[in-house]
């Protein structure tokens, strides 16, 4: 069965990631089951793109502790932070604001 490590600190995304992965075949943990690296680091800024990068650094980081700890070579993880922006009120910026970034690792 495949495992992957989901970085979430949001308990009903980790629970619907699970749900989805037992129908597909595929075993979600929280990366707080595997190891005592279990956040990353995820800066509330407006940059869209640097918000993506920073926040798939700090998890590839943690991941690479843990990976250190358990250097079993086929791990995977992934990692998902969404949020909503209202488009009629971004004329200027992103209203409520730029938290949205997706990536994963292997």
């Amino acid at each position: 069965m495949i495992e992957i490590v989901f970085f979430s600190t949001n308990r009903s995304k980790l629970a619907h990631f699970r749900y989805l992965g037992d129908k597909a075949g595929v075993r979600v943990k929280g990366f707080h089951e595997t190891t005592y690296y279990a956040s990353y680091d995820e800066p509330e800024i407006d940059d869209r793109e640097e918000l993506l990068r920073r926040s798939y650094e700090s998890a590839l980081e943690q991941w690479m502790k843990r990976q250190g700890a358990k250097d079993d070579g086929h791990s995977t993880f992934f990692f998902e932070d969404t949020s909503v922006v209202v488009e009629a009120l971004s004329k200027h910026a992103e209203v409520p604001g730029s938290t949205s970034s997706i990536g994963c690792a292997r």
